[in-house]
């Protein structure tokens, strides 16, 4: 940060420190007459401060001396929206935002790169590399709003009310972080008063902010919830307030604890019951607002345990379960050898049962069954034990040939033996599990069952499984030949099976399609997506109900080379590289740009130039061998690149201010924006105007200040070289002229920034000095004085000034004193007329007085 000090151009330290001190205690007067917000107050906290700051005025008066260094505020924020203001009282190098407690105060504020500030020239800073231009200056009696959103990580400003915008977006990361007031001088004092709410603002507060004062208010808590109910407690738990010493717990409007954590276990509670909870935060200011209401209800008490459980309908794979019903159920959940097999709801008049089926054959099973309300589960009834009778097995058959079968079954438990049945005729009894089937006929369909045996008795015969004996596969097929031959398919022809359903075609040994059976014709299968040029081998099998034949001879088909992969690369504006796959048998390849032959090479790749700048072109080639020539290749469309534009020129200034300026130049056609430079840093972007030659406004410079220009223009090929530079530079204020005359003297004084300044009198110019002030003796008369500023090069005239000189001279003081004192009479002063003035008492020291005052009025 530079020092802001001027030497002659600023007001005396001890003059200017008067005018802090009546600024401020007006500033006192006009607060003590506001209304208050809240009892608790936001101040500069004394304890965290540098040396070179002083408070006072309740610590919201902060001035800091000529070194660098800042004050905190006593409350900080990590949450929530928040406003105050700080009236600037002696602004010379004021740094106003917030920073975070681990920025030391012995820290030179503007280089701890956490801090978030508006410094008094417009900027906002963030470290002493993170300054930019932001808003206004910041002058003596300024107030300038501070608005923190925590809760999006945003701060802005306000200066007089007028909002700056966004200036930071990421307080968020920071943590706790405090108001702050600094010095960014190395030389020179700078005093503010702060308004953190406890009096009116100013300026509006923005909408949805409060004053920050009210953060030392404790807020309600937030968050509270409960968690972990049963039929006597439940958990509360609720977020941490900032600033709490305890809390308080309220249980349908009534305290019931004190606690200096962030959860309760709450007992006690009757079962089935409602209950309202409250918190609220406590500390050595008083009791937060309640927080809000959490309303939970207990848990209400399980039902017994079912009783009377019998079962009935009990058959090889099922049963039905009964028990007596329970009053205070709404369901009752069935278990099956421990396992939950379903829920059945209370029934309105009977006793409830449970439908088992699907069950093992002669299986046995443990039943229970629980009891169900809104408060739980039940234990479990006593378990009753059920059998069930032998069940006949799942029966199955394979391994079907012309003459024969294999029969196989589960075992069905409890069975000794099995009884196979063969289209409704027992032929067989075993023990197995498993039975052959011989001396069958071919093409011939049989029904088989089986029923399972034990002592007490025979099961219920098995599933029916009907079993068709095979037939005779067809023979093999003949006079296989192709067509339609291409460089990656081909056409597959054969003569038609009569014992044939379909056929089932191989490329090189493997199965690639089947082919039904065609009504008139004989069948034929395309094959595609073969490699170019390669060569295959082709066979044939015919396929019915009975299986399938032996293959065919045969076939060798080789297919025509085609190139493959054309692709393009290195694309410029006048030429691009193509490049393609070997085809299997080509020789040389032919190259077509725009359906056109350009050239034969026997490689797989060829560089294409003496194209035209961003122009479409399309590319294919061909192969070629002792055969002939390939079909195309595929179609690669290529665009070359375009230009980037040349360097704007004619770049001019104009509307040349203190401060500002506008930048013109020529427009470029083959531009679609332009980049602007100020000395040598990118200042904006430009898009391409639509009739009119591009300009640029260029704000916020320093008085008189000299910049360099240039422009680059830009399109979608890149970026033009930078133009020739402008140099330009601000305009300074014209000077104040201020005149004093004193008899045939005239004391000229005036402000002003000029390398030197010209006296002229009368239009003419009588002297030329370096700075103010200026004296010039003249005679009696009146006279045009001006005073001309020079400063690089351009002049800046001064208001004139008419001077008149008396011809009456006026006495000396001490000269007159005397002659008043021995003399009698009338004195003549020259008051535009005349002024007789009466010397009453000689030596009054009354009239000496008024006279002489007279005198040097004049």
């Amino acid at each position: 940060m530079e020092n802001k000090g001027g030497g002659g151009h600023r007001i005396k330290r001890s003059y200017k420190a008067k005018i802090s001190i009546i600024f401020v205690a007006l500033l006192l007067l006009f607060l003590n007459t506001m209304p208050v917000y809240a009892d608790s107050t936001c101040t500069w906290n004394p304890n965290d401060k540098g040396n070179n700051v002083t408070l006072v005025n309740n610590n919201l008066t902060a001035i800091l001396s000529s070194t660098s260094g800042f004050v905190r505020a006593n409350q900080g924020v990590s949450s929530g929206k928040w406003y105050w203001e700080v009236t600037v009282n002696e602004y010379d190098s004021i740094m106003i935002g917030v920073v975070p407690s681990s920025v030391s105060n012995s820290t030179t504020l503007y280089t701890a790169g956490t801090e978030r500030l508006y410094y008094d020239t417009g900027k906002k800073i963030s470290g002493n590399n993170g300054q930019a231009f932001y808003g206004s200056s910041i002058r003596n009696g300024s107030v300038i709003g501070v608005a923190l959103d925590m809760d999006t990580g945003t701060i802005t400003f306000y200066n007089n009310g007028v909002s700056q915008g966004v200036a930071f977006t990421d307080l968020n990361t920071l943590g706790v972080v405090y108001p702050v007031v600094g010095n960014g001088n190395t030389t020179s004092e700078v005093s503010s008063t702060s308004n953190f709410g406890p009096t009116s603002f100013k300026h509006s507060i923005p909408s949805g902010y409060q004053p920050l004062t009210s953060t030392l208010l404790l807020p309600s808590p937030k968050g509270l919830q409960d968690s972990n109910i049963t039929t006597n407690s439940l958990d509360l738990s609720w977020q941490v307030s900032s600033g709490a010493t305890s809390y308080v717990i309220f249980q349908n409007g009534n305290q019931i604890e004190t606690t200096t954590g962030t959860t309760y276990h709450i007992s006690n509670l009757n079962p089935n019951t409602t209950y309202s909870f409250q918190i609220a935060a406590v500390n050595n200011a008083g009791q937060s607002p309640l927080s809000n209401t959490v309303n939970a209800t207990t848990l209400g008490v399980p039902p017994i345990g079912p009783t009377g459980l019998s079962v009935g309908n009990i058959t090889n794979t099922s049963f039905t379960l009964y028990w007596i019903k329970q009053s205070d159920a709404v369901s009752y959940n069935v278990y099956m050898d421990g396992t939950l097999a379903g829920n059945v709801l209370q029934p309105p008049i009977y006793n409830p049962s449970f439908d088992v089926s699907n069950l093992t054959n002669g299986s046995t099973h443990s039943m229970t069954v629980t009891a169900v309300n809104q408060w739980g589960e039940s234990t479990a009834s006593q378990p009753l034990t059920v059998t069930l009778v032998p069940g006949p097995p799942t029966l199955q058959a394979s391994n079907i040939t012309t003459s024969s079968l294999d029969l196989s079954w589960s075992v069905s438990s409890g069975a000794t033996s099995y009884v196979i049945f063969q289209n409704g005729n027992q032929i067989e009894t075993t023990t197995g599990t498993s039975y052959p089937v011989i001396n069958l006929t071919p093409n011939t369909t049989y029904g088989f069952q089986i029923a399972a045996i034990n002592n007490a008795g025979q099961s219920p015969l098995s599933n029916t499984v009907n079993a068709t004996t095979q037939g005779v596969p067809p023979i093999g097929p003949t006079g296989l030949s192709a067509g339609n031959i291409t460089s990656t398919s081909f056409t597959l022809y054969w003569i038609k099976q009569s014992d044939a359903s379909s056929y089932n075609v191989y490329l090189d040994g493997t199965l690639v399609g089947n082919v039904s059976q065609p009504l008139l014709y004989n069948p034929s299968f395309d094959i595609s997506n073969l490699p170019n040029g390669s060569t295959h081998t082709m066979t044939i099998t015919a396929v019915n109900q009975w299986g399938e034949s032996t293959a065919s001879q045969p076939l060798s088909v080789t297919l025509f080379p085609s190139p493959t992969g054309l692709q393009d690369s290195n694309i410029t504006t006048n030429s691009l590289d193509l490049s393609w796959s070997t085809a299997s048998g080509a020789t040389s390849y032919v190259i077509f740009q725009n359906s056109n032959q350009i050239s034969t090479t026997t490689g797989t790749a060829y560089h294409v130039n003496n194209l035209n700048p961003s122009t479409a072109y399309s590319f294919q080639i061909v192969a070629v061998n002792g055969a002939g020539q390939s079909p195309l290749s595929n179609t690669v469309n290529a665009t070359t690149l375009g230009i980037p534009p040349i360097a704007p020129t004619g770049l001019s200034a104009g509307n040349i201010t203190q401060t500002s300026f506008a930048l013109y130049w020529i427009k470029q056609p083959d531009a679609t924006s332009y980049n602007v430079y100020l000395d040598g840093t990118i200042a904006g972007n430009v898009l391409q105007p639509l009739l009119f030659n591009p300009s640029f406004n260029v704000s916020n410079l320093a008085n008189g200040s000299t910049h360099t220009m240039t422009v680059t223009a830009v399109n979608q090929w890149g970026t033009s070289a930078t133009s020739q530079p402008l140099i330009v530079t601000a305009t300074i204020p014209d000077p104040v002229l201020k005149a004093i005359v004193d008899n045939s003297n005239i004391n000229l004084t005036w402000n002003g920034l000029g390398n030197s300044f010209n006296i002229m009198v009368n239009g003419t110019q009588i002297d030329q000095i370096s700075s103010s002030p200026y004296s010039l003796t003249e005679k009696p008369g009146t006279y045009q004085i001006q005073i001309i500023q020079n400063y690089n090069g351009q002049q800046y005239p001064s208001n004139a000034l008419p001077v008149t000189i008396s011809a009456l001279q006026n006495v000396g003081s001490v000269q007159m004193t005397s002659d008043l004192l021995s003399n009698t009479g009338i004195v003549i002063a020259p008051v535009g007329g005349l002024l007789a003035l009466a010397l009453a008492l000689k030596g009054s020291p009354l009239l000496i007085a008024a006279a002489k005052a007279f005198f040097l009025k004049r």
